[in-house]
């Protein structure tokens, strides 16, 4: 069994893995931007977004101890 502290990492590491998938989706968007640079600009942008959320996730990981990172991962 979980402790309570280890279930919410394991939602907001579900939520994060979401999130990425969402951010996923614009690059089917590209026909819907007016210039391509606009596109460009998302798509580097959304590159940032899910760096940003693999460091957070590797870094709870890290830092929460063996047996919080297993019940995370």
């Amino acid at each position: 069994m979980n402790t309570p502290a280890v279930n919410r990492l394991h939602l907001i590491g579900k939520l994060m893995d979401d999130l990425h998938g969402q951010l996923n989706q614009v690059y089917s968007l590209e026909e819907e931007f007016a210039e391509k640079r606009q596109f460009n600009e998302t798509v580097d942008m959304v590159g940032k977004a899910q760096s940003s959320i693999t460091r957070v996730r590797d870094a709870i990981g890290k830092k929460g101890g063996k047996s919080v990172a297993k019940g995370y991962k």
